[in-house]
């Protein structure tokens, strides 16, 4: 939701009747507070991205299951190697293939420039940071939306992830500064 603020993707930037003629951007940027961006992403982008990840076949032979929060710890490269040789690099070939990822990780040798935010995607790099954004509100929105997600996707085992948050996070219903009307 963050990213898609001030991306300058072209999808973003094209104006949409389904977004009553604004862009995407616009529409969300129209939004009262980060509590309706959220649900607004959660409606739109997100439920794209989502129903592309239920859609996927994992169990094809080609394919090789990360989870984000796995590569974002891998300080050693384990899983990257693992990748590597999944995609076909040689034995020879995978040392350097490890010395790349580290370079380009955000823990690695992005780690100096993610101050500077060359990382349009990424704000902190840390795994898991909707449980530090969703309250239980949002979580039940969430839900609702997407219902058992993240078990299907091997994240939760169940939902009681929902009872973890918090009953209510104040700043999510704060007025959206770039939205001065409300």
């Amino acid at each position: 939701m963050h990213y898609h603020q001030n991306a300058k993707e072209n999808w973003l930037l094209r104006t949409s009747a389904e977004f009553g003629g604004q862009t995407y951007q616009a529409a969300l940027n129209a939004c009262a507070s980060e509590r309706e961006r959220y649900d607004f992403e959660m409606r739109n982008a997100t439920s794209k991205n989502i129903g592309n990840m239920l859609g996927w076949d994992c169990t094809r032979a080609n394919s090789l299951e990360c989870h984000y929060e796995n590569l974002i710890r891998d300080t050693e490269s384990q899983l990257f190697l693992r990748i590597a040789k999944h995609l076909g690099f040689s034995e020879d070939e995978r040392p350097m293939c490890g010395r790349v990822f580290w370079r380009n990780a955000i823990f690695g040798g992005k780690a100096k420039v993610k101050e500077e935010r060359t990382f349009a995607h990424i704000r902190s790099g840390e795994p898991e940071q909707w449980r530090g954004v969703f309250d239980r509100k949002l979580g039940e929105a969430f839900l609702a939306q997407f219902g058992d997600v993240l078990v299907k996707l091997g994240y939760e085992k169940d939902d009681s992830w929902l009872g973890g948050l918090p009953a209510k996070r104040g700043d999510l219903d704060d007025a959206n500064p770039a939205n001065p009307a409300h």
